[in-house]
């Protein structure tokens, strides 16, 4: 396979609300389609959650963070009558969204955590319904306490590492991330370039490695 043509397509991709299509075979570019003719920064939404996690895994390499098992009291300030329950709580938990939070996370919790003075705080405060690694909830506010312990554990926040351990050995073009008190928020406001986010795509489908 050679290329392919996007541009046929253009009619059923804006139907489809699409803003860039691109099509890689490894490093290789086989398509590229872009809504307003040319490459341009996009929010990422909970894909964030992606990029953070793989932030976490090279903080993990550099020596910064010792393992996923590491409790997550070791990192975050935390309200002294809950410390006990908290302290079982990991960083595998939130990346594998079983902290055991009760978190309908597209009803209430995640509007009032929007809306939080103190994002941290306000995770930390809802109730621990099941026994951490038991039970599966989509959780906004745990990935936001991950960006959190990034920034503690390494010393700087989300972005700033970003840059210099993922975004500029790949060669990204710009980037933009949305931040709450000093912490990129965990669950989205990432933006980056469509190019950009697809060498993302192959770093992972190459297992990690990319021009060489």
């Amino acid at each position: 396979m050679n290329s392919i043509d996007l541009e046929g397509y253009r009619k059923q991709l804006s139907e489809w609300k699409m803003k860039t299509v691109i099509v890689l075979k490894g490093e290789r570019l086989l398509g590229e389609w872009y809504e307003s003719g040319k490459d341009s920064m996009g929010p990422l939404y909970s894909c964030t959650k992606s990029i953070l996690s793989a932030l976490i895994g090279i903080a993990i390499d550099k020596g910064f963070i010792a393992s996923v098992d590491e409790p997550i009291t070791d990192f975050l300030e935390h309200p002294p009558e809950i410390s006990g329950a908290l302290s079982q709580v990991t960083i595998k938990h939130l990346l594998t969204m079983t902290p055991g939070f009760d978190w309908p996370d597209f009803d209430k919790p995640y509007k009032a955590f929007k809306e939080a003075k103190d994002p941290i705080r306000f995770v930390f405060e809802q109730p621990l319904i099941s026994e951490p690694g038991t039970a599966f909830a989509y959780n906004s506010g745990g990935s936001h306490l991950l960006s959190a312990i990034l920034t503690k554990a390494v010393g700087m926040p989300a972005l700033s590492f970003a840059k210099d351990y993922l975004f500029g050995p790949l060669g990204f073009h710009s980037a933009r991330w949305m931040e709450r008190g000093g912490v990129n928020e965990g669950g989205t406001g990432l933006s980056l370039y469509g190019r950009d986010l697809a060498s993302i795509g192959s770093l992972f489908a190459q297992k990690g490695r990319f021009d060489n």
